[in-house]
């Protein structure tokens, strides 16, 4: 079995492997519920599960909640991508022996998207 460090590390590559792949078809037309499915579907060859919304439009008219009515990266969102629309995409595993939190905001752009930060993902492992 591997050692807790070493499978939190694993984890976090993982999560951020595919969370920059994720950001990398966020372009306008696609709709929001491509990408969770994207992110679902790679995650099972990973054997983890998430079946959850993976981010959420925000800025100024869209203050963030538990139960907003506005664009939602998640199953069965239709909603699609426009360019100027901001998100908030949190690419987080809850498992039962660790969790792992990446969250990008970014803007939609004409060609992709436009991280609004250019801070590292580096891993911290907090006990």
């Amino acid at each position: 079995m591997a050692s807790r460090p070493k499978a939190t590390a694993i984890k976090h590559s993982t999560s951020l492997r595919v969370s920059k792949q994720l950001l990398m078809r966020c372009d306008r037309a696609r709709q929001c519920e491509e990408i969770e499915l994207a992110w679902r579907k790679t995650l099972s060859v990973h054997g983890i599960e998430k079946d959850s919304r993976l981010g959420y439009s925000i800025g100024v008219a869209y203050t963030p909640t538990w139960g907003e009515r506005t664009a939602s990266i998640r199953r069965g969102d239709r909603t699609v991508l426009q360019t100027g629309v901001v998100f908030h995409l949190m690419a987080g595993l809850w498992l039962e022996d660790t969790g792992i939190t990446i969250t990008q905001s970014f803007v939609v752009t004409e060609d992709g998207y436009e991280p609004l930060t250019k801070r590292a993902r580096d891993l911290i492992v907090k006990d």
